[in-house]
């Protein structure tokens, strides 16, 4: 999980603050494709958003060529770059 700079979401019409972000692998195919799941919390640990996001072409094979320490990182900072989110 990593902590993000807030980030306003609209849940059943009010305004709830995101603060943490967490990314986990839902599927992968191990040669053109992944499906990551995101969730996005508030400071009281509470699920504000979440969903699917899926890494392919050039983005995958990038990932994939990464050192074993490096694709967690690699992978949270696409994540927050494809949601307009910035890790702190």
């Amino acid at each position: 999980m990593k902590n993000i700079q807030s980030v306003n979401i609209w849940v059943n019409g009010e305004i709830e603050i995101g603060t943490k972000l967490q990314v986990s692998g839902a599927g992968d195919d191990y040669s053109s494709r992944a499906v990551s799941n995101y969730k996005i919390y508030d400071d009281d640990m509470q699920i504000i958003a979440e969903g699917n996001i899926i890494i392919e072409g050039e983005d995958y094979i990038n990932w994939g060529n990464l050192p074993a320490m490096s694709i967690n990182e690699w992978i949270y900072n696409w994540v927050a770059q494809k949601l307009n989110l910035v890790i702190i």
